[in-house]
């Protein structure tokens, strides 16, 4: 799938480790802020991946509740940096309350109504979790990097927003088409030459910001560290020049 398919799809979080260590070893005020901040970067995602798999508003709600619960509460000790991903940490967690809930839920009795949908007792493979969840982070990550491109715009930047949008919104129209669209809404005359060359690097900044996202939450130490971040996400064909250019830590 392209970038731009995916923009227009859309028109997908990762780890602060240091956010993640401060929610359970910092001072009471800082760990209940970082808890806070955890929960709300992660609800989107886990939320829309409950409903998927429960079919069910009430009983993904009543899952993601046990699982704000263990997020607010503190139970974050088991969560390393040096085993793994946080997300790791969030799948497995995801795992068992499921599975708690569908335990809970045979076990209960009840008269079923025709209009219920049919249970779903199986519990998803860990392997089909995770690629829901990097679904879900990899548009988070998306969302994120449209609005920053519109903030620039709007703040006095380089058009690129409006650049994507006209592409998006008009995914068949040639490059003349295409310029002349986009010179209507910057009040100006666009060339189709010029229009190629603003799409380029509107696409490239795009990609910059999903890098920035993802080396401020991730903190790679190297570009091998960047490029599976992006390879796990599927961003490392649309972003593989964007990654070139960023300079890893000096240690």
């Amino acid at each position: 799938m392209t970038l731009d398919s995916e923009l227009m799809r859309i028109s997908q979080i990762a780890t602060q480790w240091p956010l993640v260590t401060q929610a359970h070893l910092g001072p009471p005020e800082q760990r209940t802020l970082a808890r806070k901040q955890l929960l709300q970067r992660y609800e989107r995602a886990v939320r829309s991946y409950l409903v998927k798999v429960l079919r069910s508003p009430d009983a993904a709600d009543e899952v993601f509740q046990e699982f704000a619960l263990r997020l607010v509460r503190g139970d974050l000790q088991r969560a390393d940096p040096n085993r793994g991903r946080f997300r790791n940490f969030v799948k497995t967690t995801i795992y068992h309350l499921i599975v708690d809930h569908q335990r809970r839920e045979k076990s209960r009795p009840r008269l079923r109504q025709d209009s219920d949908p049919e249970p779903v007792w199986e519990p998803p493979e860990i392997s089909q979790m995770d690629q829901a969840l990097l679904h879900n982070w990899r548009e988070e990550f998306l969302v994120r990097g449209w609005q920053l491109l519109e903030q620039a715009e709007k703040a006095g930047g380089s058009p690129h927003h409006t650049v994507l949008r006209v592409k998006c919104e008009f995914p068949d129209l040639k490059s003349p088409e295409l310029a002349a669209e986009l010179g209507k809404r910057l009040g100006k005359e666009v060339t189709a030459v010029n229009w190629r060359k603003m799409l380029d690097r509107a696409r490239h900044q795009l990609a910059v910001r999903l890098v920035e996202q993802v080396v401020a939450a991730r903190q790679p130490q190297n570009r091998s560290d960047l490029l599976e971040e992006l390879s796990d996400l599927g961003l490392s064909e649309v972003c593989l020049n964007a990654a070139a250019e960023w300079n890893p830590p000096t240690r």
